[in-house]
């Protein structure tokens, strides 16, 4: 996806050569992404605040405060507590993953610990999903492989022997 228009409002989006979300820019912010690679999947460690990971997202930390994320077994972000234990945000989550917070913390990561941007859409590299309709945005990313080719077409293999 390159733009989505929500509301008036519209986000742009440009893409690293790996696929990955390199930037957004939304009205007149621009937010840059700094991605982990080496993660089971990447992960966002910085877009203006840093993210640190363990087990799953652990805490968010801003120019002026650390956050800490309390997750389900899905690694949904249940609350967002500070430093005191006080909880600055909340979550619930409809059948397909719909966030509805109470709290005023700005953050992006919530079902499953993904990234539902502006668009009101969650970003899930390869492609984005509709938490409105549990439906994904776009088709699938195809990539051919010399090992899906050989099975593709097993008249060109060969027999041992």
């Amino acid at each position: 996806m390159v733009s989505a228009t929500v509301n008036s409002v519209t986000s742009t989006f440009t893409y690293r050569g790996d696929g990955l979300r390199d930037s957004r820019t939304t009205g007149m912010t621009t937010t840059t992404f700094t991605w982990d690679i080496n993660a089971g999947l990447p992960a966002v460690l910085d877009d203006g605040n840093r993210y640190v990971y363990g087990a799953g997202l652990e805490s968010m930390l801003t120019a002026t405060n650390t956050y800490y994320y309390l997750a389900d077994g899905l690694g949904s972000t249940m609350a967002i507590v500070d430093s005191t234990g006080a909880i600055q945000k909340s979550y619930t989550y409809d059948v397909y993953g719909k966030p509805t917070a109470t709290g005023a913390l700005a953050n992006e990561f919530d079902f499953a610990a993904q990234q539902t941007d502006p668009t009101g859409l969650q970003y899930l590299r390869a492609r984005y999903m509709d938490p409105e309709t549990g439906r994904f945005v776009g088709r699938e990313p195809l990539e051919k492989s010399a090992a899906r080719e050989d099975v593709e077409a097993p008249s060109r293999r060969r027999q041992p022997g």
